[in-house]
């Protein structure tokens, strides 16, 4: 019998962890495994102790271990394999198989393109933080807690954070792709992702691409904003290179874009869904899991 856990960090907003759980579900419609399950670092459950517990209990011999992770950061190279040994000291007649984390995947530049074409306007840029209040659980410390996302705040909401560009688009528009991805401390960790923007631009003769960091590196995302429309762009889509909702893509990443399109209204400015909602990245996952399945029966 074999069992896979996708391994993930988890997050403080209520809800944040139901794109994983759409993951979940597809793989085990999938049929490849016994048993699915997600575990957790922080925050969100089960933890990943628990996921293991829960596994093994079904009389689960095999583990495949899937990092919910675009990139092999801290939480990848240093905290897994401590939840690893872990595991393997409490449960020494179980094998754990450690699958990559989704890297330089091809697909990627195809789901970002797909994604770019089905960007919204300012108007509906709340919608990720309106799915996550859907999930509610009233915890303390949601970034929602006392705002008027908040089911229990009893807070109304403010009706005028959409901005609109003051000026129509031209008849010819010059699109562009503003991948806004979060960043890593350690350079090597994005490199995946810069292939994937080297691919879509490759891909493309007139669309701009152009990424941009929250944290960590530069170009931040107000500098990739800027270098988009110094090459000319009319229209920014900005695709979100993450897989949870989180408090980054619910809030952070539409009040960047409102400051944008306020600092250019020339410029009609989108947002499109973020990467963990597309259904390939569960074809990404299953994988994963079936390389590292194949390295450790091809090294017995």
């Amino acid at each position: 019998m074999n069992g896979l856990i996708l391994f993930s960090h988890g997050s403080l907003l209520c809800g944040s962890d139901q794109t994983l759980l759409d993951h979940v579900n597809q793989i085990r419609s999938h049929g490849s495994f016994d048993h699915v399950a997600p575990g957790f670092m922080n925050y969100s459950s089960p933890t990943f102790d628990d996921a293991v517990s829960e596994t093994v209990a079904l009389g689960i011999k095999r583990i495949v271990v899937v990092p919910y992770f675009l990139v092999p950061g801290k939480f990848v190279r240093v905290d897994l394999p401590k939840y690893i040994a872990s595991s393997r000291a409490q449960y020494p007649d179980v094998e754990f198989i450690v699958a990559d984390s989704i890297g330089a995947d091809s697909r990627l530049a195809n789901i970002l393109e797909e994604l770019g074409a089905s960007g919204d306007t300012s108007e509906n840029w709340g919608c990720h933080a309106d799915h996550a209040s859907k999930y509610c659980s009233d915890r303390s410390d949601c970034p929602l807690r006392s705002t008027a996302l908040c089911p229990v705040s009893g807070i109304v909401a403010d009706q005028g954070l959409a901005v609109s560009p003051s000026k129509p688009n031209s008849k010819d528009p010059k699109p562009a792709l503003l991948i806004m991805v979060h960043g890593s401390p350690r350079e090597t960790a994005n490199i995946p992702m810069f292939e994937v923007v080297e691919q879509l631009r490759g891909g493309s003769k007139t669309t701009i691409v152009e990424p941009g960091f929250m944290e960590c590196n530069q170009p931040d995302i107000p500098t990739a904003i800027a270098n988009c429309v110094q090459q000319g762009a009319t229209e920014i889509t900005a695709v979100p290179y993450f897989l949870h909702t989180g408090n980054h893509v619910a809030n952070d990443l539409p009040e960047l874009l409102r400051e944008a399109q306020t600092q250019y209204p020339e410029v009609l400015f989108k947002l499109s869904n973020y990467l963990g909602t597309s259904p390939h990245i569960t074809d990404i996952l299953l994988d994963r899991a079936a390389e590292a399945i194949s390295r450790f029966e091809a090294a017995e």
